[in-house]
């Protein structure tokens, strides 16, 4: 048995699950964080006009894009 980050791992089959779902997770997580600039980008790029249709305020857009 050892530790690996902030796993315990038995062998080189859980290491290797190990690393494969970190990996899976690191992936994910720039994924998302992609994804946020891009709506971030979005929105900055709409006018006042469109952003009120949409119900939000310039001040508003990271505060809406950082919600979970």
């Amino acid at each position: 048995m050892e530790l690996v980050g902030n796993f315990v791992t038995t062998g080189a089959t859980s290491l290797k699950a190990t690393i494969k779902a970190w990996a899976k997770k690191a992936l994910l997580n720039f994924q998302e964080r992609q994804q946020r600039r891009a709506d971030w980008y979005i929105l900055q790029n709409m006018s006042d006009k469109d952003l009120k249709d949409i119900g939000i305020t310039r001040g508003e857009i990271s505060d809406v894009l950082n919600r979970k």
